[in-house]
């Protein structure tokens, strides 16, 4: 176990070292933070959300998010910096989702006497039509 402290150190400093260059616009440290974090990242997303085309979208968004907020990352730890990121990012899918299919369900179910007054009206006129000569049937549905 000795020396493991200083294989932490080090890592720790790499890590601050990397976070820098990113924060300066070094694209080969945003693609050395992305590597090293794209699985942990990945597999808190799958957690959070159960839907695995809309948990690779909140990843995708994670690091997009990463990128241009990049200047706000402070002192903090980097790793803690993405997982709220990546927490924020569900959660707001999460909530999009549900609001979205909320109002689809009370759309959908708020007044169906509408589309069945449509139905019996269309068959009145169908009814109506099929009484009339052909030449004015055709001028009407002209």
């Amino acid at each position: 176990m000795r020396g493991s402290g200083n294989h932490i150190t080090r890592l720790e400093e790499d890590l601050t070292d990397l976070v820098r260059a990113f924060k300066d616009g070094d694209r080969d440290a945003f693609r050395t933070l992305y590597d090293f974090f794209q699985t942990p990242i990945y597999r808190f997303c799958r957690h959070m959300i159960a839907d695995e085309a809309m948990a690779k979208d909140a990843f995708q968004e994670t690091f997009i998010r990463m990128y241009e907020h990049r200047m706000e990352l402070r002192g903090e730890n980097v790793r803690s910096w993405l997982f709220t990121i990546a927490r924020r990012v569900c959660l707001n899918q999460l909530r999009t989702r549900r609001l979205a299919h909320i109002e689809f369900d009370e759309t959908f179910h708020a007044n169906p006497e509408p589309v069945e007054r449509d139905v019996v009206l269309k068959e009145r006129i169908d009814k109506a039509l099929e009484q009339l000569p052909m030449t004015l049937r055709e001028a009407l549905v002209l």
